[in-house]
């Protein structure tokens, strides 16, 4: 059973008010119905599948605003240096009002207004202690991915912990720092790491596809990392809090890079050993999501109509495309360099790519079942990599961290029968920067297309020049707004200003 199963509690929940989001005169809450349904721990259980469902559906039951790793990663996760998307990110040509910034910043205030009524509720029911600590673990586990969402695309937020009175005063909360909003995110997931079980892959329908005591490590590796770098700057003590995390991960022996590059994203092999944690969409359409439609290509010549077609919404840039190996089994795999059906050849948008492939039945080009990643194995082991080259330089443990991504990649994919890569595996004899440099490019060539490439590139503290330098069409020329400084940070939604008093005049500089 997935998680999305009980797509219908969200009905329930969006009674719940959220902070800065929604215009409280305007909406009508049922606080009898809220406060009644929860009577039981099986009431809490479904609670908590709701508040999973705000990561893949968002807060309608069609889905009609989309979930925040739906849509809105796909496009917002575009950079500068892997994809172009076909509406605003790739160009940083958003606004205030742009609608996938609206719906993440909509959608995971959501999340954490279930979160925090679960978290309220569970309170007042009997059970263990040690069930509900999972309960709460579990709900602290996902406001902590909200928020650590939020804090990268939008610097400080209004953080919340509680529920709402349903009045328009309740909903007044002043945007908190960025220090504030990461301490917030750490003790969520500390708390999640302590009280949940460790994935065990028993492949029961419980456990599948929900939070874990391992995957809140890797993220606090994640969260370590990025505020070791821009625009933080913590430095070295979060670079060694992130290399600790890291091997935490790596010493408990419970995953592994899977043999074939490709079958990590196949439909049918989700939920698989290198992914410690991904959102869940399920097999009949009401679950579905667009993860393999909106990147993958359509009626293109060269792409195995076996796998459906997608709308191709992200394109792959002439940076990327040059920093793989021609031989790279994993260029082979993710990118399609032949023109439309049909078509005469263009010089722009060239290159697509077929990465995630759907295998059972799809309902079109918006609705499979793939699963998007939010942190998988291949992570882990470059967050290691750049954190102990960051603290001592290219060391053995960077270098063997590094090269066991890079020696899957030579394996070739044997489902293909893909030659192996001709990419050199010994990178010794590389100081510091050239290493960083690798580690960059090599988080880029293997986790291309998940979302990660806009925080890479803010956090390598060069967005701007990335920006200023990007030549991502084969015309070489850069296709965008002019390029400006505060372009790592995108603006707050108009709408949560209009909505939050003390949000205002606190718009992000630059916009």
């Amino acid at each position: 059973m997935k998680i999305s199963n009980y797509i219908k509690i969200v009905v329930l929940l969006l009674f719940t008010a959220f902070t800065a989001c929604v215009n409280l005169e305007e909406t009508e809450f049922n606080i009898d119905e809220t406060s009644t349904f929860f009577e039981s721990e099986e009431d809490i259980q479904k609670a908590i599948v709701a508040t999973y469902d705000a990561l893949s559906k968002g807060y309608y039951e069609d889905g009609s605003l989309g979930g925040v790793y739906d849509t809105a990663t796909i496009l917002m996760g575009s950079g500068i240096h892997t994809v172009w998307d076909t509406r605003a990110f790739g160009g940083n040509l958003f606004t205030s009002q742009t609608s996938e910034i609206e719906k993440m910043y909509l959608g995971s205030y959501f999340g954490i207004s279930k979160a925090n009524l679960v978290m309220e509720k569970v309170e007042g029911i009997e059970m263990t202690e040690e069930a509900k600590n999972k309960y709460i673990g579990e709900v602290r586990f996902l406001r902590g991915l909200f928020y650590f969402n939020l804090v990268q695309y939008f610097g400080g937020v209004p953080l919340t912990t509680k529920v709402y009175e349903y009045d328009y005063e309740s909903a007044i909360i002043p945007r908190s720092t960025t220090d504030e909003v990461y301490d917030f995110i750490i003790e969520d997931f500390k708390f999640a790491e302590a009280n949940l079980p460790l994935d065990d892959f028993n492949g029961s329908d419980n456990a599948t596809g929900r939070a874990t005591s391992s995957a809140a490590s890797g993220l606090l590796a994640k969260v370590y990392l990025t505020m070791a770098g821009h625009p933080l700057n913590k430095g070295a003590s979060h670079y060694q809090l992130a290399k600790d995390y890291a091997q935490k991960v790596i010493d408990l022996d419970i995953y592994n890079l899977l043999d074939d590059y490709s079958t990590i994203f196949f439909s049918n092999n989700e939920n698989n050993r290198e992914m410690l944690f991904s959102v869940q969409f399920g097999p009949v359409l009401e679950e579905c999501g667009n993860w393999g439609t909106w990147q993958n290509v359509g009626d293109w010549i060269g792409v195995d109509k076996e796998f459906g077609a997608g709308f191709g919404r992200v394109y792959i840039t002439e940076e990327m495309v040059n920093a793989y190996n021609p031989d790279d089994p994993r260029f082979i795999y993710n990118v399609v360099t032949t023109n439309k059906k049909g078509k005469k050849e263009k010089k722009k948008f060239k290159w697509k790519t077929n990465k995630f492939r759907f295998v059972q039945e799809y309902y079109g080009r918006n609705s499979t079942e793939i699963n998007a990643p939010v942190l998988r194995y291949a992570d882990i082991l470059l967050t290691l990599a750049e954190a102990e080259n960051e603290l001592n330089g290219p060391t053995e443990l960077a270098y063997n961290a590094i090269n066991q991504v890079r020696v899957r990649a030579r394996k070739g994919i044997p489902s293909k029968e893909i030659a192996p890569s001709l990419e050199p595996a010994d990178l010794t004899g590389l100081d510091q920067e050239s290493f960083r440099e690798t580690v960059f490019w090599d988080r880029a060539r293997e986790l291309m297309m998940e979302g990660l490439d806009r925080f890479d590139c803010v956090r390598s503290g060069n967005y701007y020049e990335l920006v200023k330098d990007a030549k991502h069409l084969n015309d070489g020329s850069y296709k965008g707004a002019d390029p400006l400084p505060h372009f790592d940070l995108l603006p707050l939604p108009l709408l949560a200003i209009r909505n939050n008093p003390a949000l205002q005049g606190q718009q992000n500089l630059g916009y």
